[in-house]
């Protein structure tokens, strides 16, 4: 929410005007001002989230973002309002209000690895034929950690166990991480009997769903780049009203 001084140098005389001119006349500016200002901070969040966020979706926040506009006319009581628009996805503006403050935010247990997205570029969405929906994956970690051999003979051995399992999608988990695979092909070698299989990382698991992040203020400045132009949006109102009523 911007504030508005009507008290500077470069406003006292246009005030000063517009009080003499008509009763709305000064209520009207101020009041289109600060819409002014709300609607040009509006405009501003997807320019500087796309600088602190990867926003594979480009309308995400143009989308997300409302202006709560001034109205009446007591100026004492007016105020314009931008923020993120909460009938939209209540648990989504939580958390975006959280990546304003800092604090927890509810995250998901599966996140995309870069190789699941489109050309596996972390910036790109999931590539539709890697997305999970309603794939049933096996969790091979017991296999994994059942036996006493090497690294590679227990990823062996959890490969198998998914195979056997008829399954195409291998969870491993290891302390409080873990990765989803997606198995493609497992074949053994008729001579030396060894395995030969294709995995892609398709998802990182973590346990837990919420996560700590660090305050990095997009709203706040966006809504800086949008106050600095206060004194130039009152003018243009200021002079749209000596306009109205002195024709």
């Amino acid at each position: 929410m911007a504030i508005l001084d009507v008290n500077t140098d470069a406003a006292i005389a246009l005030t000063a005007k517009l009080e003499k001119l008509h009763k709305s006349a000064f209520p009207s500016a101020v009041r289109n001002t600060l819409n002014d200002v709300a609607f040009d901070m509006k405009k501003n969040i997807p320019i500087v989230a796309k600088d602190k966020f990867i926003t594979r979706q480009p309308a995400f926040f143009k989308r997300m973002s409302v202006v709560e506009k001034a109205s009446g006319f007591n100026v004492n009581k007016m105020a314009a309002i931008t923020g993120i628009d909460a009938s939209k996805d209540s648990q989504l503006a939580e958390n975006l209000a959280r990546q304003e403050t800092g604090g927890q935010v509810d995250g998901k247990k599966i996140i995309p690895h870069d190789d699941s997205r489109v050309s596996r570029n972390n910036k790109k969405r999931v590539a539709a034929v890697n997305r999970m929906n309603k794939v049933k994956i096996h969790d091979a970690s017991r296999a994994f950690k059942a036996r006493s051999a090497s690294k590679s003979s227990r990823f062996v051995s959890a490969v198998m166990s998914t195979a056997k399992a008829g399954r195409k999608y291998m969870l491993l988990k290891s302390g409080n991480r873990g990765m989803i695979y997606e198995l493609s092909s497992v074949s053994q070698n008729s001579k030396n009997r060894k395995f030969n299989f294709k995995l892609k990382k398709l998802y990182v698991y973590r346990p837990n769903k919420n996560h700590a992040v660090k305050s990095n203020k997009y709203l706040a400045d966006s809504a800086n780049l949008s106050i600095k132009k206060i004194e130039s949006f009152y003018k243009k109102n200021a002079e749209f009203q000596f306009n109205k009523f002195l024709k």
